[in-house]
């Protein structure tokens, strides 16, 4: 019995740490990756939008053959969408949920795992 009152406190003690040590986690964690391309941003931003072409320059879709696009009539429509099988065998889908004149966000569903937000922006750097 003299035993069981310490090994509870401690027990007690490490689980309040590890309460707080999760609450100063993040709830959604956001990275981010930038390419400098020589170019002009009209150019470019119809390149992005256009996602039939993105198996082209996309390292995502490189491999892949099966890829259904389905576009929305408008360029900065939003709504077109983007499936393919990866080399592993997984289902995967991006649906465009924003297009502006800065660029798009994407919404990717990749396999059975969480879905997860992407996209570009342009800006012009001088």
């Amino acid at each position: 019995m003299r035993l069981i009152k310490p090994v509870l406190i401690g027990f007690t003690g490490l689980s309040l740490v590890l309460i707080a040590i999760s609450s100063l986690m993040p709830g959604a964690v956001t990275t981010s990756k930038w390419v400098m391309v020589h170019g002009e941003t009209v150019p470019v931003l119809a390149e992005i939008r256009d996602l039939r072409k993105w198996s082209e320059w996309n390292g995502l879709l490189t491999g892949v053959n099966d890829i259904t696009v389905n576009l929305k009539p408008g360029q900065t429509d939003t709504g077109s969408t983007m499936s393919w099988t990866d080399q592993r065998g997984g289902k995967n889908t991006l649906i465009v949920t924003e297009n502006n004149e800065h660029g798009l966000v994407t919404t990717m569903f990749m396999g059975k795992g969480q879905p997860f937000e992407s996209g570009f922006s342009i800006e012009k750097r001088h």
